[in-house]
């Protein structure tokens, strides 16, 4: 004689059970992607993340030499393509450095800038992955009526994350400048070669370098703040200073002479390239032509800028003597 079957479990039954086994927590994550890691400000943004318990996915584009980061997932990807999304589940935020400079300011292509194609892309994944904490980095003067194509471009990247419905900051920056900066190295080696330095105009653009390792820091905590959802913020040095001046203290700094010649607009546009190959360092494109657009704090509202305190003494940190100051 066989036994009767024993009683299914009904649904309700399951339910019942299901429901008297407690969920485990969860805490929520701190994980961050982080665009142009490895690069002049990601790579001092980076320990700060850490110090901080963020977990970090640090996103390059090309390949570097493998270093192992405790806490950090290094993702080598061209984020303007797909695939990469899959290594960024779990990020609550993003912290979009990334950045394009090896243009020429005035360059009118018809192809839209790539800074704009990169942010738009980043945006739709933020969307698509519920990443909804984003801060972007951008340049002091970006706007849909600026005179080049790179402040329009980073304008229209700050506008893709605006329009995507996410908590996004806006963190506008000037020159910056320390060790492995763009530019300090190039314009410096201009100023030894060249027996007159060629300047566009003036000289009397205004600028105020912003020392990078200050930078980071504040990034991280504008990052954390909620009171920056949906803010425009800018960023620069402790005072302004002029191209003619910023030319000046450089000479002054790696002791060389700056003896310059003030072209026209149109002057400099026939001798800056015959300058550049003389020099072998470029003048009129990427970061130093750049340098000729200036750049400045505008909002001077409570709270909309940050203010760093290293004056630019020129490039110290190339010279063994670290300790020069400015005559006068």
């Amino acid at each position: 004689m066989t036994a009767p079957p024993k009683p299914s479990r009904t649904p309700a039954t399951r339910r019942r059970r299901q429901r008297s086994t407690p969920a485990p927590r969860s805490t929520p994550a701190r994980r961050v992607l982080l665009t142009g890691a490895s690069g002049l400000v990601g790579q001092r943004v980076l320990p700060h993340l850490r110090q901080r318990g963020w977990e970090v996915v640090a996103v390059e584009r090309r390949l570097r030499p493998a270093t192992s980061i405790p806490g950090t997932i290094q993702l080598t990807a061209d984020l303007r393509s797909s695939g990469w999304q899959s290594w960024c589940q779990g990020c609550t935020a993003l912290l979009h450095l990334a950045g394009s400079f090896d243009e020429e300011p005035g360059d009118e292509r018809g192809s839209p800038h790539p800074d704009f194609v990169l942010a738009r892309n980043l945006a739709t994944a933020c969307s698509e992955l519920g990443i909804a904490r984003t801060v972007l980095l951008s340049a002091l003067g970006a706007g849909a009526q600026s005179p080049t194509r790179f402040q329009r471009g980073k304008w229209q990247a700050e506008e893709s994350f605006r329009v995507a419905g996410l908590q996004w900051t806006t963190v506008r920056i000037p020159p910056l400048f320390g060790s492995g900066d763009h530019w300090t190295q190039r314009l410096t080696t201009a100023l030894e070669r060249l027996p007159l330095f060629p300047v566009s105009g003036d000289g009397s653009s205004r600028i105020q370098p912003l020392a990078v390792d200050e930078l980071a820091g504040y990034l991280v905590d504008v990052l954390e703040d909620p009171d920056s959802f949906g803010r425009t913020l800018e960023a620069g040095g402790p005072e302004v200073i002029t191209y003619r001046e910023l030319l000046r203290r450089t000479a002054y700094a790696v002791k060389t002479s700056f003896r310059p010649v003030w072209l026209s607009r149109s002057a400099a546009r026939l001798l800056l390239p015959l300058a550049a190959r003389i020099a072998r360092t470029p003048l009129n494109r990427g970061p130093l032509a750049l340098l000729h657009l200036g750049g400045f704090v505008s909002r001077e509202e409570e709270g909309a800028a940050f203010r760093g305190t290293q004056r630019y003494q020129g490039p110290t940190w190339l010279n063994d003597d670290v300790s020069l100051t400015l005559p006068g």
